[in-house]
């Protein structure tokens, strides 16, 4: 069977999409097809062809990622499918190893994704890079502690529009996107897309949104679906995002999300690890909390992607690294930090550590432990003490997250 890769065409545009949504078992709405318009690269589309047909496909979509300290560009793959018809037979290999190929040509020397399948992408160098927790509460459970009864009221929070928020939202998130690794810059498509995500007419209730105001200030947001199902006292909130540049504004705001009349039950889909919710109720039992693996993360320029980010403390490292797909990465290396002063270069001095390029996917945004991957025999080190040193290095504050789902 021969198979071509290749970009799409114009044309083949409507060929792709019918892919996608096939192999995902999704209905070609109009909503949805107005959506992707907003932030679709269809030069960074490939396609798989079989006899002239689309069997297989993905695309990128250029982003700007943040890092410990810092940003670098990476390309964010989507619409990773194959037909059933043709599953098995090397074609999502071939795809994914030109999309990287491509995406380092670009200069961008992260590739990072979402993934069905928690194991599919190891075998291409990703890693585990972020993660992610649901929630759900009963509004019964929902008190905060008694140290915290500030926040039990609604005086600085203020109910807004749909076009009113729109202006506003992007200023509280362009202050606090850089800080939490794992969060991408939004730029005016994909604000154009979230609108229209916060308006969709498919699913169950309808979006509300509400500031929190200091000193006529906002310093953060929240964008809900109320659906109170048919009755008053029975209804669902889902938080879709609370986005705030304090502390206090989240606080306030996730308390009001939690004591609003005629909700039998509150749910948030995506919150980062380090959320405060737990330390704040009551009865924190009382809180469902499930963790799932979020960001899947890929570096294809080993030094360029670790100078692109700062570190905790002054020290030098020399792993030797693993990469059975990108050559250039398949040596070894020597991490020297000093203030903000980065390098990475290749060596042929004394390696520390040795490790895959998947595992250093996964320690890149600082919320991995590298001890934890050596007593999971996935790193190896020839002195604790840099294993250790390594760990204070890379480590993040901030729980690595990300807001967007692409």
């Amino acid at each position: 069977m021969d198979v071509e890769i290749r970009h799409i065409t114009e044309k083949e545009h409507q060929e792709y999409l019918q892919i996608v949504y096939t192999v995902f078992g999704m209905k070609p709405v109009k909503e949805y097809l107005k959506r992707r318009k907003h932030t679709m690269e269809s030069d960074r589309c490939l396609a798989a062809y079989v006899d002239g047909k689309i069997v297989g496909a993905n695309g990128v979509l250029s982003f700007t990622l943040s890092v410990p300290k810092g940003t670098v560009k990476a390309g964010g793959i989507i619409d990773v499918v194959v037909y059933p018809t043709h599953r098995r037979q090397g074609i999502m290999s071939k795809l994914m190893k030109r999309q990287l190929n491509e995406i380092l040509n670009k200069n961008e020397p992260i590739a990072f994704l979402y993934s069905a399948d928690s194991g599919t992408y190891g075998r291409f160098g990703f890693g585990l890079a972020t993660f992610q927790e649901s929630w759900e509460i009963q509004r019964t459970d929902t008190k905060f502690r008694k140290t915290l009864t500030d926040y039990n009221n609604a005086k600085n929070i203020e109910m807004v529009s749909a076009k009113e928020i729109s202006n506003i939202m992007p200023k509280i998130y362009n202050e606090t996107w850089y800080y939490r690794p794992g969060m991408i810059k939004r730029e005016k498509p994909r604000w154009d897309r979230l609108k229209l995500e916060m308006e969709r007419q498919d699913i169950p209730g309808i979006s509300s949104y509400a500031l929190f105001k200091k000193n006529g200030n906002p310093e953060g947001y929240v964008n809900y679906r109320l659906d109170l199902n048919t009755t008053a006292t029975n209804g669902n909130l889902m938080i879709n995002e609370i986005i705030s540049t304090t502390n206090e504004a989240h606080l306030n705001l996730l308390n009001f999300c939690l004591n609003i009349d005629g909700v039998k039950k509150i749910t948030s889909k995506s919150r980062p690890l380090d959320d405060p919710i737990t330390w704040i109720l009551e009865e924190p039992r009382k809180l469902y909390r499930n963790v799932e693996d979020q960001l899947h993360l890929r570096i294809l320029d080993v030094p360029n992607a670790l100078i692109s980010r700062k570190y905790n403390t002054d020290g030098q490292i020399t792993m030797l690294i693993k990469d059975n797909i990108f050559e250039s990465n398949n040596t070894k290396f020597i991490l020297k930090t000093f203030g903000d002063i980065v390098t990475c270069e290749k060596t042929d001095l004394p390696h520390d550590i040795t490790i895959d390029i998947r595992e250093l996917g996964s320690l890149y945004l600082g919320g991995t432990n590298w001890l934890n991957l050596w007593k999971s025999k996935l790193i190896e080190t020839n002195s604790f003490e840099k294993l250790q040193l390594a760990d204070q290095m890379f480590y993040s504050t901030q729980s690595p997250w990300c807001a967007d789902y692409f």
